[in-house]
């Protein structure tokens, strides 16, 4: 914030002393306050001083990038609230003319521009349209960072020379329309925040089994049915899990979507065409199309079962049937449509996580696989894939598919985009195939960007931002040819468990700035510490503006270790040693609160609140962290566990339970949790009679690797007489529900003079109806780390 604070009092100060009137050269600053664009040009050379423009300002732009004029002149607009008159291009530039466009043919890259700022002028060379795009997009960040009071009735730019040009031709973005439905303005929206990191691509996944969303004029059905379904998107954080929406039921009428029209469609790849961006559209077959057979049944493989758009994830009954000549005739009518809408070379035809197990149970695929010499299914969908590709290519276009098209054999022309990994990739460029890298471990934006604890419930995994920024686009293995087929790379950003464009903005930021910086500088420039110094002004810049930008990368990460006694909690940061401030009695910490380094712990011996957070020069740089530690009654209690097989109970004397240590979110890798296959009986010898007041259950839900929330919880008290129930949470049905989160129990429990307790945690004893046919009736299992009894 210091340099949003020195702005703000240089401007203060320059209206008061000045009346709001021009201020001459001397009474500005002799430094610039900040230059740190993003993506870091290849060149930038910094010069003493400022130019400043004010209304008097013009624009004078040549006849070739005329089109440009309005675009040029509103976008600046929106940086300063000037609007800069346009200069007519026969006009000659004069000493007035402070922003200037200029055509230079020496710039060989269509998407490199030079730009200069002086004392008296700004001139923007490009010999395309997309380099005068790209060189507007440096000015306006130089006008943003270094005047954050917007209406200014000047603004100051900073004297720079700078050289660019972009390291990967593939800048993209995809945004999943599908599971969640986005308007048309919400789309040209991220297409202007694709533009201001210089990113061209943009990637819509328009089909999917939750909906349809493109016109059809052949195929209305596609429209009236597959772009509609029963509203179970859920806003409970506990679940937030595509695979928890219960699925449709007969009688419910599809309330839920919408699709694109044409002239919608038309309309925004003119919008996104004038900022340099292409559309690639998607249909992704031959699995993930429940909407496309709600629809059109009789390409399924069968034809005869109700299918209904899906509310939430499937895995079965959802692929289209590859031996049905219907199904070709079908696609061949959805691509025309599709080219004809989408100018760019591109059509992406999905081929991920395909279900084969209707084809399996086909006999028509099973004769059609002996007819064409197919030894598998892998084979059977590669013939569907070369089929598909030979339509796309009839309409002029060629096919880029998720990294399964290689599975069975590549079609001729494919390009892979590489999502499990970079495996995938890596064989496609080995083939010689272009590719597009995009693995999920440090390209899925709907995943977590931090600890999980301190995160949203969204996501099943984690790509952190220095996962987008230290991510090797081309890997080193492929030699010099093969490097050549890596196209560049794109971040995806899947909807299942969110709706709203606050969201969206909360899970791009700041990784779309890393992936940005990644793409488009050149790998030899990049640096950690140097991206982080110039990302906090713009994510401060971006609050400021009220956008929801994720503070994660600035925030400490909290681990402890028990042992039945005290706990050891030491930090962890994406940050290159930082300082963490923290406070252990529930006060919001300070600068000049204790503090330590990171993996330097301290020892917590009774029950504590920590709060923390990491500071720099005196300022807080991200969210305060809290956690909540309970050094409790049973603490180090000896624990028996009783089952089936051990009526009497089995000793467990240094018992997960017991010994302070509490699990993460993500089990993986995680050694504090315990896991029942059956109830959970448990019990616990404390050290002396204690008075008591609750029990409390930490649980972790991953309903689809089986983990359910408990169904109820018993706590018993040992007396003279035997056990004798002290708390129960009554039956929790509603835990039956599906989602993956991170849950705690309390159960009041009062008694007195309590030595020996006794919980028994019910689970739901199998996965119920109306989920993932795989594993309904599957016996399920309960995750506890810690019984805490108060």
């Amino acid at each position: 914030m210091k340099n949003d604070q020195m702005t703000f009092f240089v401007g203060i100060l320059l209206m008061v002393f000045l009346g709001g009137s021009m201020p001459t050269m001397a009474q500005l600053p002799t430094k610039p306050l900040n230059i740190g664009v993003i993506p870091k040009p290849q060149k930038m050379a910094i010069h003493q001083g400022y130019l400043v423009l004010d209304k008097y300002t013009s624009i004078n732009l040549p006849d070739r990038f005329e089109s440009l004029a309005t675009y040029f002149q509103e976008t600046l607009f929106e940086a300063t609230a000037i609007r800069f008159p346009i200069l007519s291009s026969k006009k000659s530039v004069d000493a007035n003319t402070a922003i200037c466009v200029i055509y230079d043919k020496s710039i060989k890259n269509n998407e490199g521009y030079r730009l200069s700022a002086d004392a008296h002028q700004i001139k923007i060379m490009a010999s395309d349209r997309g380099g005068v795009v790209y060189g507007l997009q440096t000015l306006r960040q130089l006008i943003e960072l270094n005047n954050p009071l917007w209406g200014h009735r000047y603004v100051m730019i900073p004297q720079v020379d700078i050289e660019d040009a972009p390291q990967y031709a593939w800048r993209g973005f995809m945004l999943d329309v599908t599971r969640s439905f986005f308007t048309l303005d919400q789309l040209k929206d991220m297409v202007d925040r694709l533009v201001a990191l210089k990113l061209n691509r943009f990637h819509l996944h328009l089909s999917d089994d939750q909906g349809f969303r493109v016109e059809m004029k052949k195929h209305p059905e596609l429209n009236a049915i597959g772009s509609w379904r029963v509203d179970h998107t859920t806003h409970d954080t506990r679940i937030n899990d595509v695979w928890g929406r219960p699925v449709q039921k007969e009688g419910e009428v599809p309330n839920y979507g919408g699709y694109y029209t044409r002239d919608e469609i038309k309309d925004l790849v003119a919008y996104a065409k004038l900022r340099n961006i292409e559309i690639l559209p998607e249909i992704d077959v031959p699995g993930h199309s429940r909407a496309i057979i709600a629809s059109v049944p009789q390409i399924s493989c069968d034809p005869d079962k109700k299918y209904y758009v899906a509310t939430g994830a499937v895995r079965q009954d959802n692929a289209l049937c590859p031996s049905n000549e219907n199904t070709y005739a079908f696609l061949d009518d959805v691509f025309t449509e599709l080219a004809e809408l989408f100018p760019f070379d591109y059509i992406h035809i999905g081929g991920d996580e395909c279900n084969k197990t209707q084809w399996q149970n086909h006999q028509q695929c099973v004769d059609f696989k002996t007819k064409h010499g197919l030894k598998d299914d892998n084979e059977l969908q590669s013939y569907f894939i070369h089929r598909i590709e030979n339509i796309v290519n009839a309409k002029g276009k060629k096919i880029i598919g998720w990294d399964e098209i290689l599975d069975g054999g590549l079609a001729p022309n494919a390009t892979v985009m590489s999502w499990r990994g970079e495996k995938g990739g890596i064989a496609a460029a080995q083939m010689n195939h272009d590719v597009i890298m995009s693995p999920s471990h440090s390209n899925y934006f709907d995943l977590k960007q931090g600890q999980p604890l301190s995160e949203p419930n969204m996501g099943y995994a984690q790509t952190l931002l220095s996962d987008t920024y230290n991510f090797e686009i081309t890997p080193s293995v492929l030699t010099p040819d093969q490097r050549k087929h890596i196209l560049g790379t794109q971040a995806n950003l899947w909807t299942e468990t969110f709706c709203d464009m606050n969201m969206v903005a909360y899970m791009i930021y700041p990784r779309l700035f890393a992936l940005a910086e990644n793409a488009w500088s050149p790998a030899d420039m990049k640096n950690w510490d140097d991206f982080i110094r110039r990302l906090k002004p713009q994510m401060d810049r971006m609050r400021f503006e009220r956008i929801p930008v994720a503070y994660s990368v600035f925030n400490p990460w909290v681990y402890e270790e028990g042992n039945g006694t005290e706990l050891k909690v030491w930090f962890e940061s994406e940050l290159t040693d930082p300082v963490v401030h923290y406070t252990l009695d529930g006060t919001d910490p300070t600068a000049s609160s204790d503090s330590c380094t990171v993996n330097e712990p301290f020892i917590i011996h009774q029950s504590t609140v920590l709060k923390a957070a990491i500071y720099q020069d005196g300022e807080r740089m991200g969210d305060i962290v809290t956690r909540h530690y309970a050094v409790h009654l049973a603490a180090g209690a000896s624990v028996l566990i009783r089952s089936e097989e051990h009526p009497q109970g089995v000793s467990d004397l240094k018992s997960k339970l017991t010994d302070l240590s509490y699990g993460e979110f993500f089990q993986g890798g995680d050694t504090h949790w315990m896991q029942f296959n059956e109830d959970a009986d448990i019990e616990l010898a404390l050290d002396a009679p204690q008075d008591i007041k609750s029990v409390t259950i930490n649980t972790l839900r991953h309903t689809l690797q089986l983990k359910y929330a408990p169904k109820q919880i018993e706590v018993f008290a040992l007396t003279d007489t035997g056990y004798t129930k002290i708390g129960d949470s009554g039956i929790m049905l509603e835990n039956g529900i599906r989602g993956r989160s991170y849950l705690t129990f309390k159960v009041n429990c009062p008694a007195q003079g309590v030595d020996t307790l006794r919980v028994i945690v019910h689970r739901f004893p199998r996965v119920p109806e109306g989920y993932v046919p795989s594993i309904v009736g599957k016996s399920t299992v309960l995750c506890l780390d810690e019984i805490v009894v108060e």
